[in-house]
């Protein structure tokens, strides 16, 4: 089981905090490092009146554009894999993305993966003009996205497609070249529906993410979208199936408080269930791993954290290998 871990390059981080941390992860044996696609600060936290929320952040740095950042790292390193998740399909026109990603998964020698998704941050649009479409729209839109962009992935060399859909028009399409050894980028949608998005992963992810905090959680989006995609033809085997999973970990009280004042939060804005020491966070990932699950990603609070980055890896990534 792959072990990934999350950098929140928007919460504030410049290029050498960033860089330091993704080549520390490579060493420390980490699979992968994503970020997210967002341009501003942003926590999840539980407000007094105990409804889920985003706690008032402010980045240091300004806004960060997760693309940009894949592009100034992914380069220094040799074997970790990059990749978003998720890329907002809000954010940027499919042709061009997919160019994107191509680029640097060739660059790379096919260290890239596309985590893609609908964006659910309307006050993010708004700060910078990004429209931002009813829901079923931008599922619709998504749709008609991964169409072109796995187009242009897939299509061989002297062959062309056209797409005609409500949102998009391609015309002579050419399939993006690759080197034979390459593979093209994977493609990562996450969710916990049981209907829509495993429908949409069917046709179009390599792998699939559930944010369930328990194995017994995501069993039935994971089965949902093996059978959808069983039911279109493709092979249930070779899906790939990932978690996110929110974490605070520290090796005591006065370590988990120190990461959480450097997040600007407070232990009462975290639910107590995900805070845990090194050897419960062991065991945890343990249970997945019997699960069957291909990766974790741990989705840590802040943006780099140098030493509860090395903790997790010398005490939890060493571990589970």
């Amino acid at each position: 089981m792959e072990i990934g871990i999350n950098l929140r390059h928007q919460n504030g981080a410049d290029f050498n905090e960033l860089l330091t941390a993704v080549c520390e992860a490579e060493r420390l044996g980490f699979g992968s490092v994503v970020f997210p696609d967002h341009y501003v600060a942003i926590e999840h936290v539980i407000h007094p009146d105990g409804l889920r929320g985003q706690a008032d952040i402010t980045s240091p740095t300004g806004p960060s554009d997760a693309w940009t950042v894949i592009a100034s790292l992914v380069m220094h390193t040799s074997t970790l894999r990059f990749g978003t998740m998720m890329t907002s399909s809000t954010f940027r026109h499919p042709g061009p993305l997919a160019v994107i990603v191509a680029e640097l998964n060739r660059f790379s020698g096919g260290r890239v993966d596309l985590g893609i998704g609908t964006n659910w941050h309307e006050g993010e649009h708004l700060r910078f003009g990004i429209p931002y479409p009813p829901l079923n729209e931008r599922y619709k839109r998504l749709d008609e996205q991964l169409s072109i962009i796995r187009g242009l992935w897939l299509t061989p060399a002297g062959e062309t497609f056209d797409i005609d859909g409500d949102f998009y028009r391609l015309a002579g399409g050419e399939g993006i070249p690759r080197p034979a050894n390459v593979p093209a980028p994977r493609v990562v949608i996450g969710g916990s529906g049981l209907r829509r998005t495993p429908r949409l992963a069917a046709k179009h992810a390599d792998e699939v993410n559930s944010l369930a905090r328990q194995p017994e959680g995501a069993a039935p989006f994971f089965d949902a979208c093996r059978a959808a995609r069983q039911a279109i033809g493709r092979d249930p085997d070779t899906l790939r199936c990932s978690v996110l999973l929110p974490i605070t970990c520290g090796v005591d009280d006065a370590d988990t408080d120190r990461q959480l004042t450097a997040a600007g939060l407070r232990r009462d804005q975290i639910d107590p269930a995900l805070i845990c020491t090194p050897q419960q966070l062991v065991e945890r990932l343990e249970r997945w791993r019997e699960a069957g699950v291909d990766r974790v990603v741990l989705s840590r609070r802040g943006a780099v954290d140098l030493p509860s980055l090395r903790m997790l890896g010398e005490a939890v990534v060493a571990a589970l290998q």
